[in-house]
C-alpha cells in the first residue's frame, strides 16, 4: 500500500484514538487482518510493542 490517501480517506489511530487522513509518509503495520496505519511513529511503536492491546477486531 504505497499510496493510502488515493483509495481512503479519514483514518482513526488504533492508539490515539485521534481522526487523521493518511499519506503516503504515515507510519504502517501489518498485523492480522491487514495494514494498520497510525498518526505519529510513537503510536507505531505503541502498537508494534503490543498489538493485542490495539487490534481492531471486526465481526461480520
Amino acid at each position: 500500500m504505497q499510496h493510502p490517501e488515493l483509495w481512503c480517506g479519514e483514518l482513526r489511530d488504533p492508539v490515539s484514538g485521534r481522526r487523521f487522513h493518511p499519506s503516503a509518509r504515515s507510519p504502517q503495520a501489518y498485523w492480522v487482518g491487514g495494514p494498520y496505519f497510525f498518526q505519529s511513529e510513537s503510536t507505531k511503536t505503541a502498537f508494534v510493542a503490543d498489538p493485542h492491546r490495539f487490534q481492531v477486531v471486526r465481526e461480520l
